[in-house]
């Protein structure tokens, strides 16, 4: 072995061959088995996403269950574990060897959604926000994200002492997220959306939003690695600005040269795409996350009928296709068995009641404050209590990270707890 590799090594030009049978499959007609090359096998696991949404999708129609808890149950029910009972489904489907293909596609799906997400925020509401959004807003930051500090550290106890400390604050951040799409989506299904309430609801979801992307990008570099974070934040801020007073008015002057109404081209797309794509790899090469570009970029885009035009083109692909992957590659991560285990489904339950009820204290803290009326301030709780993707991407982080080792269902029992919050808010109003 070691002289074939010298003899490559001293090659003036060595020749690498490529299996092209490592992807394609020749077909079950040369008596091929073609769940063993992974192009066949990331279609077939794309399929089975699908098809599996799509029928739960339909069977929780009547529900009237937002999107995300139809996603979280695609994640739950493709579940090796489940999958492989009397069979070994699991290990023909999700071989863990296709897995990194498999996540590959749903980390792009994930940097798409999250320049979407950016994409839909307003900044001009933050600014006509009053003191009760922003009052709101920052109890809503604190008091749970202390709250998820100190379950961090009790549901951690002496078993994990490897854990970084970082992983408090990201398991409290998890905790803190408020997801505006989701929030957009429950109002709007309860034709609160342009009401007082809603209104309030949504500018205090963006504040808290904002506020939760800056923690996060200092949090992810002291989680890597703290020797380097301070440089790593040092020029995250500064991609930050340069996207602000640089890539901001550059989009803005490009986009003043073509007339209104006119539908952007195919060179125009493909520019927005590259700037998303540019941006998470510039973050993502100062030692910060992915993610934190994409969502800048799609924040500085600058809000209109060019922004819609975007949505509209990228949503279905997005969120109907590639999201849904990453449910799945959620799901392969959560340890089921462990709620087999009494001990482990008494600190779920008693962490899903705590972290449930942070939001809804502090929004009850304004109430007073402000003289709101008890129903209104208890069902503000509710919607911003809902969650989004943005809860399982800051917990796989956490654990990428090795700054979270905790019990996995505790990710997917919090928040499929969405489903019982909308029937009460259905109940109250």
């Amino acid at each position: 072995m070691a002289s074939m590799a010298e003899e490559i090594g001293n090659q003036e030009d060595p020749t690498m061959c490529y299996v092209i049978n490592i992807v394609n499959s020749q077909g079950i007609w040369r008596a091929e088995n073609p769940l063993v090359k992974s192009l066949p096998v990331f279609i077939l696991q794309v399929a089975i996403t699908l098809l599996t949404f799509r029928l739960l999708l339909l069977i929780l129609k009547p529900l009237r269950q937002p999107r995300f808890i139809v996603e979280i149950l695609v994640g739950l029910s493709l579940y090796p574990g489940i999958m492989s009972i009397g069979h070994g489904v699991a290990t023909k489907v999700f071989p863990y060897e296709s897995l990194a293909v498999l996540e590959t596609a749903a980390n792009l799906g994930l940097v798409f959604h999250v320049f979407l997400n950016g994409l839909e925020m307003d900044l001009n509401s933050v600014n006509m926000a009053g003191r009760r959004a922003f009052s709101i807003a920052i109890a809503g930051i604190i008091f749970p994200l202390g709250l998820g500090i100190a379950s961090f550290f009790w549901l951690k106890g002496d078993q994990n002492p490897s854990l970084k400390a970082g992983g408090a604050v990201l398991w409290g951040l998890s905790v803190t997220v408020t997801g505006v799409h989701t929030v957009t989506r429950v109002l709007a299904s309860l034709k609160l959306l342009h009401s007082d309430l809603g209104k309030l609801a949504m500018s205090s979801a963006i504040i808290n939003e904002v506020f939760l992307w800056a923690i996060l990008a200092v949090t992810i570099p002291i989680a890597n690695e703290f020797r380097t974070s301070c440089w790593a934040v040092l020029v995250t801020t500064g991609f930050v600005l340069f996207s602000i007073f640089a890539v901001r008015p550059g989009i803005r002057w490009v986009l003043k040269k073509y007339p209104e109404g006119e539908r952007l081209t195919e060179g125009q797309i493909f520019l927005i795409l590259a700037g998303v794509v540019m941006s998470a790899v510039a973050t993502d090469a100062c030692g910060s996350y992915s993610i934190i570009g994409a969502f800048v970029f799609g924040l500085v885009f600058p809000t209109g009928d060019r922004a819609t035009e975007i949505m509209e083109k990228l949503e279905d692909m997005v969120t109907g296709i590639l999201v849904p992957l990453y449910f799945v590659t959620c799901g392969i991560r959560i340890n089921v068995e462990s709620l087999m285990d009494s001990d482990t489904v008494v600190k779920v339950v008693v962490a899903v009641a705590i972290l449930c009820l942070a939001k809804i204290m502090s929004t009850l803290l304004v109430h007073v404050l402000y003289n709101m009326s008890l129903q209104d301030g208890f069902g503000l709780g509710l919607v911003l209590n809902s969650k989004d993707i943005m809860a399982l991407v800051i917990l796989n982080i956490g654990r990428d990270t090795l700054s979270i080792d905790l019990h996995g269902n505790l990710k997917y029992g919090r928040i499929t707890r969405r489903g019982g919050e909308i029937l009460y808010l259905k109940y109250i109003y």
